[in-house]
């Protein structure tokens, strides 16, 4: 074999090695970027974003794990970080619709309503059908106090996905909201008709009987509370929410004081083991002081109630 020709054989063999070195690049990030997606799907988003950042540090520009540390910052309430990875997101690909409607939606959060709705109306002038932007258009309604506005955007949404619980869920809480409970009860029934399933939707449930008051109701929320602790274990919100719906089956006259004591106990109960993770809020562990401090004077436990209630 003459010199040119080992020369130019071993320019293609590194040519190779370079394009085999920049697919296997551009595979890891994938990988990543997957293993983002996963971690975020089941609500580990500091692990999910840990993620994301090694799929960036391959590819700086690839926009899928950037849309991913949005959607997670924005899932965390850290608005303003979310901010920033939506705009790297759409500086790079300025005409993706996920991105554009992430972006929408944070600067709702951020109380930017103004760009928001230019870019859902952005979206909607190129697909009129969108059924994310047209949610958006209604959470952006709802923070401007519009709430009338609100409920016809989950309308029409509604009528592109008949069952869709965002939908559902948010009419519910607008009619809830606003007294008018037959309404409201109608699409919390729809809601629970398509989505058992949904720990949100048995949470709303529960509420929404628990508010009723009377002993059937207060039984239904019941078992609602308890679906929705099933599905979604160790959320906060929930305990909350069982230990106020046990308070209150406590306090009906028609029960038996074996039961409206068994009742106050799981309160009890429920507060102390919610109180001993030290995950929530002040405002919350505040609530949560306070009830358990009822529950411990209605079961005659005057002096340790008193400490709780100084605790709230």
């Amino acid at each position: 074999m003459n010199k040119p020709t080992r020369i130019r054989n071993t320019f293609i063999v590194f040519l190779f090695l370079v394009a085999a070195s920049v697919s296997a690049q551009q595979m890891s990030a994938r990988e990543w970027n997957s293993r983002g997606m996963e971690l975020r799907d089941s609500g580990n988003f500091y692990d999910a974003i840990d993620a994301y950042q090694q799929a960036l540090q391959i590819n700086p520009n690839y926009t899928a794990p950037l849309l991913g540390s949005a959607v997670c910052y924005f899932s965390l309430g850290e608005y303003e970080q979310a901010l920033v990875f939506a705009e790297r997101a759409r500086s790079i690909s300025p005409r993706t619709i996920d991105i554009l409607i992430m972006e929408a939606r944070i600067r709702v959060a951020l109380g930017e309503l103004e760009e928001a709705e230019s870019l859902f109306r952005g979206v909607l002038s190129r697909e009129p059908n969108n059924l994310q932007a047209k949610l958006g258009l209604a959470e952006l309604q709802i923070a401007e106090g519009r709430v009338e506005q609100a409920a016809t955007w989950y309308v029409k949404a509604l009528q592109q996905a008949p069952h869709h619980e965002r939908s559902l869920l948010s009419l519910y809480l607008i009619y809830s909201r606003a007294g008018r409970q037959d309404a409201a009860a109608n699409y919390l029934q729809e809601a629970l008709k398509y989505h058992p399933n949904s720990w949100q939707v048995q949470f709303y449930a529960a509420e929404h009987y628990g508010e009723l008051g009377d002993e059937k109701s207060l039984q239904l929320a019941l078992e609602h509370v308890h679906n929705a602790a099933i599905l979604n274990e160790g959320n906060l919100e929930v305990s909350l929410l069982q230990a106020d719906i046990f308070i209150r089956r406590s306090q009906m006259s028609s029960i038996s004081d074996e039961r409206r004591i068994g009742n106050l106990e799981k309160a009890v109960q429920t507060l102390r083991e919610y109180l001993s993770r030290g995950e929530a809020e002040s405002e919350q562990r505040a609530l949560a002081y306070f009830s358990l401090g009822i529950a411990l004077d209605r079961l005659g436990k005057v002096e340790e109630s008193i400490n709780h209630f100084q605790a709230s």
